[in-house]
């Protein structure tokens, strides 16, 4: 068990389903008291002395203080250490509505258990050495997966693919700090120049494993995170009817009234396993009111924060002062071009926009649905992503330390063709396998588990 001030003895619950009226409510109870809990708020049908270890039991959950039955659950009580926490563990299922739940619980917390902070389960269940700090952050990316490629990516960092790369690479630098410490009580006149070579070959390939999964973080991000993609253009060009059109539901407004749209509004769409984050912004044009204005400027910062831009024009109509400002602010993004509003074109616009841009002009109608498969494989092209089957990182915290390592290990390296002492070279190996601890979290700090659990949901 690793120590840490974020662990608190006390026995705690929480509802580990979503909120909300529901077929089934799940309240999770972890600490030494959770049986005990249990078989004071859990009356079983049939006499019995206890649930039986992971046999879901049918009965009552009751208000030991009154005996009232408030509603018929089903209850399972888990022994350490095979439990998600390893502690002992207890569930109990109930009918799913607000009332039954908050009453269940009151009677829980009664009984003497504490309400979970966010993540707690999954930090009790790192602490208590069921898992690494890789597989709990997997936990939450699970969880939070928002197409098949992120819930691949995240399946794989939680079957423990990553954890077992480390390790390898772990193992394998304290067999070189145990070639170069021996090597430190011999002269190199005496065992030659070999020892040193082996160590700089060793240590160069373990460095290109690193520096090559260090790398995959760009590609890592998006899956993990969704390729942000903004749509810009003037008021009324149809990007709230676009966005509608791809997500296939009424996600934004959409009038014949220029400045509809204020503020932005981001939804996800999957294409071909990766998740697209579209976000529809204010339409760009001259003279806005105070609050359109407003929404301008958050248009603008969306637009420098997004992986790929869509500029769009009204195919219907002559281009305006608008749309030649527009062009003129991104055509250094290299924006993919959509003329929008092909079922009523207008031939000479749509030749304006063609020869404004000189680049390929995807013709699309959001109202009708045409040139949308066309849009749709153009943005998985400019994604440069494609679901992949390999490891890849997909946390910041990773790809630093990654880095870190990979970053001593070359000064190691240095070192060791520079023929400096080897206590020196020791040094940055020993540096290199602290940064792969950290990782794992065999050497972490309460303030760097904080800040990984607290993003967490409260019940996971």
């Amino acid at each position: 068990m690793i120590k840490s001030a974020l662990y608190r003895k006390d026995t705690i619950f929480a509802l580990a389903t979503p909120v909300g009226k529901g077929g089934i409510g799940i309240i999770r109870i972890s600490g030494n008291r959770a049986h005990e809990i249990l078989k004071k708020v859990f009356k079983p049908n049939k006499s019995s002395t206890g649930t039986p270890d992971r046999r879901l039991t049918l009965g009552w959950a009751i208000d030991f203080e009154t005996g009232e039955k408030i509603d018929e659950v089903l209850a399972v009580a888990m022994y350490p250490p095979h439990t998600y926490t390893r502690e002992p563990v207890a569930e109990i299922q109930i009918h799913s509505g607000p009332a039954v739940i908050e009453r269940v619980m009151k009677v829980v917390a009664r009984a003497g258990a504490v309400a979970a902070m966010p993540g707690e389960f999954t930090l009790r269940a790192f602490l208590n050495g069921r898992i690494d700090l890789v597989k709990a952050e997997a936990v939450a990316d699970v969880v939070n997966a928002a197409s098949s490629a992120s819930l691949r990516a995240a399946q794989a960092a939680l079957s423990g693919r990553l954890t077992n790369i480390i390790e390898e690479v772990g193992s394998e630098l304290k067999e070189i700090l145990t070639l170069a410490t021996a090597f430190l009580d011999f002269s190199e006149a005496e065992v030659g120049p070999e020892p040193r070579e082996k160590i700089i070959s060793k240590l160069e390939a373990l460095k290109e494993r690193l520096e090559k999964l260090a790398s995959s973080y760009r590609v890592g991000k998006l899956i993990s995170e969704g390729v942000k993609v903004a749509i810009v253009g003037k008021v009324n060009v149809g990007k709230s009817s676009l966005m509608n059109r791809l997500l296939e539901k009424r996600r934004s407004i959409v009038t014949p009234y220029p400045g509809t749209t204020r503020d932005f509004i981001e939804d996800t769409l999957e294409i071909k396993g990766l998740a697209f984050r579209l976000i529809d912004m204010a339409g760009m044009r001259e003279r806005p009111d105070p609050i359109e204005r407003e929404g301008i400027e958050i248009a603008r910062s969306k637009a420098k924060e997004a992986d790929i831009l869509v500029t769009m024009f009204d195919a219907s109509m002559s281009l305006e002062a608008e749309d030649l400002k527009i062009w003129s602010d991104y055509r250094a993004r290299e924006p993919l071009i959509v003329a929008n509003k092909i079922d009523i074109v207008d031939r000479a616009a749509l030749e304006e926009v063609k020869n404004l841009c000189e680049k390929s002009v995807l013709e699309i109608s959001a109202k009708t649905g045409e040139g949308l498969d066309a849009l749709k494989s153009a943005l998985v092209e400019r994604a440069k992503v494609e679901p992949t089957e390999e490891l890849v990182l997909t946390h910041e915290r990773h790809r630093e330390l990654v880095f870190a390592a990979s970053e001593s290990l070359g000064r190691a390296i240095n070192s060791f063709i520079s023929s400096l002492p080897l206590d020196i070279c020791a040094a940055d190996i020993s540096d290199a396998a602290a940064s792969l601890e950290e990782l794992t979290g065999e050497i972490t700090t309460d303030e760097v588990l904080d800040e990984i659990f607290s993003k967490f949901c409260i019940g996971k």
